[in-house]
C-alpha cells in the first residue's frame, strides 16, 4: 500500500485519498507517469448539433458530417456527430436466453430522443448512468423508429458548467484508461484534470532529449510545448506539430542506439574466411535442385561478410519456402571447413528435429559431426552431447533454447544462425553472443550472425528497424512450384471441403487439417483439435490414416507422428498451429484452416507455407463462420475496413506475396504488433509509423549518421543530454547488439 504522503494526485478536486492510492496502484504514481500517458485519438468538438438535426438528417439519408481521420501514427483526430444531451429515462429488458438489454433515452430539449444501448450490462453501468445526468455523446449515429440510435459511441459525463466550453470546438483527448478507473469514477474528464495539474507541477523540467541544432534545423516543437499540445490541443495544427516532433524523437532514438550498438559490434574482430570451401561446394553439387538467383546473391554477400575483419551481421528474409535453411547451411559449412564450430536455433523442438535430419541427410558423405541439442532429452543424452560440443568433436549443433543454458560450453563458436529470429526474446539473443565469445582464448573475438525471418516487410523498412543489420532478400521460389489456390468456405458446407481431401488423398496425397485450439473450451465457441480429430477420423474419415499434433503431447510422440507424417503413412495429420513453422513435406497438397477468421494474417501465410512444397498443385481452404458470407461477398467498403478479419480472409485469397501480406497486416495490427515485438527486442512504437512516416525516417536517420560522424562519443555540450538518455535506455532495456 502507498503511503498517504506519496499520493500528490489527492490535491486534485474531485481525487482525495482513496482515488490518488487507485491511481498509484494502476501505475500514475508521480507527475511523469500522468504526462507521459499520451491520448490514444482525440475528437474535434466543432459539429455539436440537437438531437433533431442529426434525425432530420439521417432521415434524409444524407450524413451532415464528415468522417475525417487523419493518420498521424496511430492517433486519430477525427470530426464526428457530437450531441450534448440529458438523461431522461432508463428501460431494462429481459431478451431470450437469459440477455439482457439497459436502454438510456437521452433529450436536449429539442422534439426527439436519442437512445444509448448497453447489451449484457452489469449493475456498474445501472448505477453510472444516472437519471438527470448530462452527457457528450461523439460517434456513428443510426436511426431506430423515432430514436437517434447511438450503439457504440464516446460517451463522457460531464458537469453543466462545462457545457459552453464545449461548443467553442475545442478538441479533446481521450485516453484508454485502465478498468480499474474508470470503475472507480476515474473517467476521461477526471483524468484530464490529473494530466493538466501534473503539467503544471514539471513543464519547466521536462526533459529536452534533442539537441538544439536539430530542432531549428527540422522546425520542431520544444518538448514542453510539445506535451502540453499532445495533452491539451489550441488547435489542429498545434496538435499535428507535436505529433510530428514526437514521431521524429521516437525514430531518431532508435535509429541512434541501434547504431552505436552495432559501431561497437564492429570494433570487434571476428574470424576471416578468404578461401572457398570445400565442404560448402561438395554439398551444393548434389543438391537435388538447382538454388535460385537470389540465393545465389545471398551466398556471395554472405561470402564478402566473412572476408572482412569484423563480425557479419545479417538479417535474410524470405518467404515461406523461398529456401532460406539452404543458404544457413552453406554457411555454416564455410566455417566448418576451417575448423570452427556453428549453431543452428529453432524456435521449436519440431523444427530443430526437422533442421537436424535434413542436415544429415545433406551432409552425410562429410565428415563431419551434427548434434541436436533440445530441452526434452535425457539427461544422460544431454551430458553426452555437452562433452561432443565442449571438446569441438560438433561442428554444427542445432538446437532450441537448450543451446544456451549455461552449461553448454562451446569451442570456438564462429557463426550463430537464428531461424525465425523475432521469436527468440533480447536477453536470450544476448546470451548465445557471449556464450560465443566465451569459447575463444581470444575475448576480442565475436561471433558471426545471421538471423533468419519469414515475416517479409518492406526493405526501407527492414533497413529502419534493424538499422544495425545488414539486410538480404530472397523473393524467387524454387523452380517447379505453383501458385497455392486459396478459397474462403463457410462451417456449413464444410462437407464439400471433406470431400475435397478425400479425392487428394486418393491421388496418393496428404492434408493438414489446423484448428486455433487443442481442446474443446467452455469459454470460446470454437473448434479444437482433440474433439474434431476423435469425431471425424471415426466417421468421415474413418478409412483414410490420421494422426494429431499438438503442444500438448510429450516430445516423443510428436516425434513419431510427425515421422509418419513424413513418411506418407499418415495421410491427414490434425494439427493447432504448431506445424505453422518450417514443416516440409512435400506430398501435402492440402490446407484446410478452421475458425480462420481468428487468427493473425502473417499465421494464416505461415500456416499456408506448409503446403504447395513439391510439383504437384496445393489447396489452402479457409473455413470461417457462415456470418461472414454475405459481408464477403459484398466486398470490403470503408465501413468494412474496421473489421479485420474480413480484411485477412480476403487479402489471404488475393494474393500469396509475402511482401505484400506483411504491409497489410501491417495496416490492420498497426506498427505496435509488427512481427512480435515484446520477443524481437523492438520498442512499442506510440507516434511513428513506420508505412507512411519515410520522410521523417529519412531525415532522422540522415540526423543520426552526421551526428555520429561529428560526435561518435556524444561528448559535446549540446549532445549531453541525448548521452544521458541513451545510457539510461541500455541499462534499463540491455540493449542488444543485434535486432
Amino acid at each position: 500500500m502507498n503511503n498517504k504522503h506519496d499520493l500528490p494526485f489527492q490535491y486534485i478536486k474531485g481525487i482525495g485519498p482513496k482515488r490518488a492510492e487507485i491511481l498509484a496502484n494502476n501505475g500514475f504514481i508521480n507527475f511523469d507517469e500522468a504526462i507521459n500517458y499520451y491520448p490514444k485519438s482525440y475528437t474535434e468538438l466543432n459539429s455539436v448539433v440537437s438531437i433533431n438535426e442529426l434525425y432530420n438528417d439521417l432521415t434524409d439519408q444524407q450524413l451532415m458530417f464528415k468522417i475525417d481521420t487523419d493518420k498521424i501514427f496511430n492517433i486519430n483526430l477525427k470530426q464526428v456527430p457530437t450531441i450534448i444531451a440529458k438523461i431522461v429515462e432508463k428501460r431494462e429488458v429481459n431478451l431470450s436466453r437469459g440477455k439482457k438489454l439497459l436502454s438510456v433515452i437521452l433529450s436536449d430539449q429539442s422534439n426527439k430522443f436519442a437512445k444509448l444501448n448497453f447489451w449484457n450490462y452489469t449493475e456498474y453501468y445501472k448505477q453510472k448512468y444516472l437519471l438527470g445526468l448530462s452527457l457528450v455523446i461523439s460517434g456513428k449515429a443510426t436511426l431506430n423508429k423515432s430514436y437517434v440510435e447511438f450503439n457504440h459511441p464516446s460517451i463522457e459525463i460531464i458537469n453543466d458548467d462545462q457545457i459552453e466550453s464545449l461548443n467553442n470546438g475545442k478538441i479533446l483527448p481521450n485516453y484508454t484508461l485502465p478498468e480499474k478507473l474508470t470503475k472507480n469514477s476515474i473517467n476521461n474528464t477526471t483524468f484530464r484534470s490529473i494530466v493538466k495539474y501534473s503539467f503544471t507541477k514539471v513543464k519547466d523540467l521536462i526533459f529536452e532529449k534533442l539537441p538544439q541544432k536539430i530542432l531549428l534545423k527540422h522546425n520542431l516543437l520544444g518538448i514542453s510545448e510539445t506535451v502540453e499540445n499532445l495533452h491539451f490541443p489550441e488547435n489542429r495544427n498545434l496538435l499535428l506539430d507535436s505529433l510530428t516532433r514526437m514521431k521524429f524523437e521516437e525514430i531518431f532514438t532508435f535509429i541512434l542506439q541501434t547504431k552505436i550498438s552495432n559501431n561497437k559490434l564492429v570494433q570487434d574482430s571476428a574470424i576471416k574466411i578468404t578461401s572457398k570451401s570445400r565442404l560448402s561446394r561438395e554439398v551444393y553439387d548434389k543438391l537435388p535442385f538447382q538454388l535460385t538467383k537470389d540465393q545465389k546473391f545471398v551466398l556471395n554477400e554472405i561470402a564478402l561478410d566473412l572476408k572482412k575483419d569484423s563480425p557479419m551481421n545479417r538479417l535474410l528474409q524470405g518467404d515461406v519456402g523461398s529456401g532460406k535453411t539452404i543458404v544457413a547451411l552453406l554457411t555454416m559449412l564455410m566455417l566448418v571447413d576451417k575448423g570452427y564450430q556453428t549453431i543452428f536455433l529453432a524456435p521449436t523442438e519440431l523444427l530443430a528435429e526437422q533442421h537436424f535430419n535434413n542436415f544429415n541427410k545433406l551432409c552425410e558423405e562429410l565428415d563431419i559431426e551434427i548434434t541436436l541439442l533440445t530441452g526434452s532429452l535425457t539427461k544422460k543424452i544431454k551430458k553426452e552431447e555437452f562433452k561432443k560440443i565442449e571438446s569441438g568433436l560438433s561442428k554444427i549443433v542445432v538446437g532450441t533454447h537448450a543451446l544456451f543454458q549455461k552449461n553448454v560450453k562451446y569451442n570456438s563458436l564462429s557463426l550463430i544462425v537464428i531461424d525465425e529470429q523475432h521469436r527468440f526474446g533480447v536477453g536470450q539473443r544476448e546470451t548465445i553472443q557471449k556464450l560465443a565469445a566465451n569459447s575463444f582464448s581470444d575475448q576480442n573475438i565475436s561471433p558471426h550472425v545471421l538471423v533468419m525471418s519469414a515475416t517479409p516487410i518492406p526493405r526501407t523498412l527492414a533497413m529502419t528497424l534493424y538499422a544495425n543489420l545488414d539486410v538480404s532478400v530472397i523473393i524467387n521460389k524454387p523452380k517447379g512450384r505453383k501458385e497455392i489456390i486459396t478459397k474462403i468456405t463457410y462451417e456449413s458446407r464444410l462437407s464439400d471441403s471433406y470431400n475435397f481431401i478425400i479425392n487428394e488423398i486418393k491421388n496418393d496425397r496428404q492434408a493438414y487439417i489446423v484448428f486455433p485450439l487443442v481442446q474443446k473450451s467452455e469459454k470460446i465457441d470454437l473448434q479444437s483439435a482433440e474433439e474434431q480429430f476423435l469425431l471425424l477420423s471415426k466417421t468421415i474419415f474413418k478409412n483414410i490414416p490420421c494422426g494429431i499434433i499438438h503442444s500438448k503431447l510429450k516430445w516423443t510422440e510428436k516425434d513419431s507422428i510427425m515421422n509418419k507424417f513424413v513418411n506418407n503413412e499418415i495421410k491427414i495429420l490434425f494439427s493447432t498451429t504448431v506445424i505453422e513453422v518450417g514443416i516440409d513435406v512435400p506430398n501435402a497438397s492440402v490446407m484446410l484452416i478452421n475458425n480462420a477468421e481468428r487468427f493473425g494474417l502473417s499465421q494464416l501465410h505461415q500456416l499456408r507455407g506448409r503446403i504447395g512444397r513439391g510439383s504437384n498443385q496445393s489447396f489452402c481452404i479457409l473455413a470461417t463462420v457462415d456470418k461472414y458470407e454475405y459481408s464477403l461477398k459484398r466486398g470490403v467498403d470503408n465501413e468494412m475496413e474496421k473489421i479485420s478479419a474480413l480484411l485477412r480472409l480476403k487479402t489471404m485469397e488475393k494474393t500469396q506475396d509475402g511482401f505484400e501480406i506483411a504491409e497489410a497486416d501491417f495496416k490492420i495490427r498497426g506498427p505496435g504488433d509488427m512481427t512480435g515485438l515484446k520477443q524481437s527486442g523492438l520498442p512499442n512504437f506510440k507516434f511513428i509509423d513506420l508505412l507512411v512516416d519515410n520522410d521523417i525516417i529519412k531525415k532522422a536517420g540522415k540526423e543520426v549518421d552526421d551526428l555520429l560522424i561529428n560526435d561518435p562519443e556524444l561528448n559535446s555540450v549540446e549532445n549531453i543530454n541525448l548521452k544521458s538518455f541513451i545510457e539510461k535506455e541500455n541499462q534499463a532495456n540491455n540493449y542488444i547488439k543485434i535486432a
